[in-house]
């Protein structure tokens, strides 16, 4: 799974660097030189959540689940812009949050919260199992310029509705 992950990056890495920069309708190509610039120092990702979903670290997830970790970076969709493949090729944290079929259960909406303090650069994973139909209400805040991507894997026969709310006192890019 490290070798996988290692192809990721470089894959996206190459999109990442291209000239010349895609225009993308939701980013802004002078605030992606401005952010390629930066520094990004340790990041820290805190997560919190309600409802039946497990959370594991990218590392323990790829562990534990080798194939379906290979399965998420293999399919997901080309990068649309630099800002995608810049998260894509560097990111630094970053967490799965695996939703299994008991999740219909509940009837209840999972709800996750994620703070990502100025400088972070992650990504996330969201893993729906099969035979799964669930709701999940994301907040996300930042505390300075942040970006932050997520890749959703639906199992087969999964469904999932996934409401994303940003509340942020900077930049944030997702």
């Amino acid at each position: 799974s490290e070798v996988v992950l290692k192809e990721y990056r470089q894959r996206n890495r190459i999109i990442f660097e291209a000239k010349t920069l895609k225009k993308s309708k939701y980013t802004s190509i002078a605030k992606l030189d401005e952010l390629s610039e930066l520094e990004y120092n340790e990041p820290e990702l805190e997560t919190k959540l309600e409802g039946n979903a497990k959370i594991f670290t990218i590392d323990g997830f790829s562990k534990k689940f080798p194939g379906i970790f290979s399965k998420i970076l293999s399919s997901e969709e080309k990068a649309k812009d630099q800002f995608e493949a810049r998260i894509n090729s560097g990111f630094k944290a970053g967490f799965v949050l695996l939703v299994g079929k008991d999740a219909n259960k509940s009837k209840e909406a999972i709800k996750l919260e994620i703070s990502a303090r100025s400088g972070t650069c992650a990504k996330y994973f969201i893993v729906i199992e099969e035979n799964a139909d669930v709701t999940i209400i994301e907040q996300i805040h930042a505390s300075g310029n942040a970006m932050i991507a997520q890749t959703i894997l639906l199992m087969d026969n999964s469904k999932a509705q996934v409401a994303t709310m940003h509340r942020e006192k900077a930049n944030l890019f997702f």
